[in-house]
């Protein structure tokens, strides 16, 4: 399909042009989306890369119904000796430095962006408290009555989606989904993915990788696209 730049949809009761930009990129497959600033284009390998995505964690939170407690706590143990290992995490400092040193040359906030000394310890404490939980496999309120009985069981979610800018110690907090037996996808702001993907490289997936739980239990959206985040959201939602 090729469009026109002066072809025009409907945006708000009023018929806007496409303009050239979008009319040059469009491919088959693609799709546009109406937003608040304007039209957006949506690539066809972004829809895809996203659902892949989905997909994975989605096979990931159905085989984590076999995986016991222990093996969870190790994960979270293993991620915290990761995050305390002086050689990874001056990786992990050096990638978050670059991020820093770039958001800030764009005229950015990197207050929360920077993980100081502070941050790092935070979240090694906050990977402790999940390792020392566990979930409970029995009913955790029961009422009795005249030939039956109704019991209230703690069960997981699902896929839980993660939308965030540029904390990384979110990393540490929102991995604690995992200790109910859920599992986590995460789409953060381009000023903090080179962090995040360090992240993940150096700590997360070997830390899965020891415990034996599967790889789409914890996954980085790999795209720093701005249209990444629609089908994100959409296909989420379905899940």
């Amino acid at each position: 399909m090729i469009l026109d730049p002066r072809d025009r949809v409907l945006i708000d009761g009023q018929l806007v042009e496409i303009g050239a930009d979008i009319a040059k990129s469009f491919s088959d497959g693609d799709r546009l989306l109406s937003t608040s600033s304007g039209l957006l284009l949506i690539p066809k390998n972004e829809s895809e890369l996203v659902r892949h995505c989905i997909d994975e964690a989605t096979e990931a939170f159905i085989a984590l119904s076999n995986v016991d407690d222990a093996q969870i706590a190790l994960f979270y143990s293993r991620f915290a000796q990761r995050l305390e290992d002086a050689e990874i995490f001056g990786k992990i400092r050096a990638a978050n430095d670059a991020d820093v040193a770039k958001a800030s040359a764009m005229g950015r906030s990197t207050t929360r962006l920077a993980i100081r000394d502070s941050m790092r310890q935070d979240m090694i404490d906050a990977l402790l408290i999940w390792k020392s939980l566990s979930t409970p496999n029995s009913a955790i309120e029961t009422v009795q009555h005249d030939g039956w009985t109704i019991e209230s069981r703690i069960a997981p979610l699902g896929v839980v989606g993660f939308v965030f800018e540029g904390r990384p110690n979110v990393f540490a907090d929102a991995t604690g989904v995992l200790r109910s037996r859920n599992v986590c996808v995460f789409r953060i702001g381009s000023d903090a993915f080179e962090t995040a993907k360090s992240i993940m490289e150096l700590a997360v997936i070997p830390s899965l990788t020891d415990a034996g739980l599967p790889a789409g239990s914890v996954t980085l959206l790999p795209s720093k696209t701005h249209a990444s985040a629609w089908p994100y959201s959409q296909i989420a939602d379905c899940r």
